[in-house]
């Protein structure tokens, strides 16, 4: 950077077309609307993701009651079918965990994994738990429900499974739990309550207390969930012996571990572009291609991490369900993904960010 503006100083002093002033660095600027690009998010993707994500919860607690009510193979069924719903929207949520979403620690709450089969087992057969106690987070949300509604060699293991009173309302105390916090969280967005979302879109500046700062925070702590637990660390990425451990992937009882990378990653990158449904409103990605057309960086950023995007969906492509097999059998298409995803991460962690100003405030444990 030194020697770029040397020589662009250099350049300013020398030159023979009669400037009598000359335009520095510091003088570009990008005249982006970033309070219109926040208003895209939050009333836009942001409430909508997370009306879908409480709808389809909801629909879950409804499911689960009704096979508590009837334990027979249709009720499972429908309610498997609502849980892999659900499953999959919650890639809608998993980049939103600020403001309300953090201060009730929902991501923790509802999406920890993989389970603690043990403990739930374990809470089952004594027929007492405390779903509210802060020790009890991979003991619920949506892994728990995984393990519940899935484990077992067929529908008729699961069923005889559910004889038991306690684990039947276990897995209905757990669903109602799961909903109860969507809905909380619904509900501090919506403009006739909460109406975080206004507060959102109004919060602007890059600061790390702005929402510019918790978006970027937020959407690299959520591609980096999708890069090492939903399949780093099952390749054994974060163990010196590289021991591979197929049932720490998500969804891994319902055997839909790469439904889920899938949606999460799909997900990620529509944070990227702002985009809801099939509108491509005001992004990031429009963010960095503002700075690149006002020569605040010199490259095109914006076009390189979408193109990365690309290739990254590209790999998940070529790999297939259940991910824990492919895992077992050491599939080297599974370490080009890793490859793929973890080239992303210098691109919006430290290119990104520093392009727009915004301190990456978290800390992670893999060297990225």
């Amino acid at each position: 950077m030194r020697l770029k503006k040397t020589l662009f100083t250099f350049l300013c002093a020398g030159s023979l077309l009669g400037q009598t002033a000359c335009e520095t660095e510091k003088d570009k600027i990008s005249d982006f609307d970033q309070a219109a690009m926040l208003e895209n998010y939050s009333e836009n993707l942001m409430l909508s993701n997370i009306a879908t994500y409480n709808t389809s919860v909801s629909a879950l607690a409804t499911a689960v009651n009704a096979f508590v009510g009837a334990q027979n193979e249709a009720n499972l069924l429908a309610a498997q079918e609502a849980l892999l719903t659900a499953y999959t929207d919650w890639a809608l949520v998993d980049g939103l965990q600020f403001g309300p979403a953090e201060e009730q620690n929902f991501f923790v709450n509802s999406n920890t994994f993989p389970a603690r089969f043990d403990e739930i087992e374990a809470s089952i057969e004594s027929g007492s738990w405390d779903l509210s106690s802060v020790f009890a987070k991979d003991e619920k949300g949506l892994a728990a429900l995984d393990y519940l509604l899935f484990n077992g060699e067929t529908s008729a293991d699961i069923l005889e499974g559910f004889e038991n009173t306690s684990r039947q309302n276990y897995l209905k105390e757990v669903a109602e739990d799961l909903s109860s916090s969507a809905m909380t969280l619904l509900d501090a967005w919506r403009a006739d309550s909460g109406n975080y979302a206004a507060e959102f879109a109004a919060n602007t500046g890059n600061d790390p207390s702005s929402s510019l700062g918790f978006l970027i925070n937020e959407f690299n702590k959520s591609y980096e969930r999708s890069k090492n637990q939903r399949l780093g660390y099952p390749m054994g990425k974060n163990s010196l012996a590289g021991i591979v451990t197929p049932k720490t992937l998500e969804g891994y009882y319902s055997k839909q571990s790469l439904r889920l990378l899938k949606a999460n990653v799909t997900a990620v990158e529509n944070l990227f572009k702002g985009q809801y449904g099939e509108t491509n409103g005001l992004g990031l990605d429009d963010y960095l291609t503002s700075y690149t057309e006002a020569g605040i960086i010199d490259k095109d950023l914006s076009k390189e991490i979408l193109a990365q995007f690309e290739l990254i969906h590209s790999k998940l492509d070529a790999l297939a369900d259940p991910l824990a097999d492919q895992l077992e059998a050491e599939d080297s298409k599974l370490e080009e993904l890793y490859v793929a995803m973890k080239d992303m991460t210098f691109m919006i962690k430290s290119e990104m960010s520093t392009a727009l100003g915004v301190s990456i405030t978290y800390q992670d444990s893999d060297g990225d």
